[in-house]
């Protein structure tokens, strides 16, 4: 299965606003495009084994993971 890619200024944040303030569960948008670009990049510069890589540079987790930015939460 291949989802949809786009990105974040794609997305209509007063649309979903709307939709998280009609969620009875808790909700929250994240922006992982930086991940994304990254990720792309490795594999550009023929990354084929992350969990190889990742396990070789774990500050370049940290780095990843810092870099996930919060939109919203309803």
């Amino acid at each position: 299965m291949t989802l949809p890619r786009h990105d974040s200024a794609d997305v209509d944040s007063a649309g979903t606003r709307d939709l998280l303030d009609l969620v009875p569960s808790p909700l929250w948008r994240e922006d992982w495009s930086v991940i994304d670009r990254r990720l792309a990049a490795l594999r550009a510069g023929g990354v084929v084994d992350f969990r190889a890589f990742f396990e070789a540079d774990s500050a370049a987790v940290v780095e990843l993971a810092k870099s996930i930015r919060f939109l919203e939460a309803n």
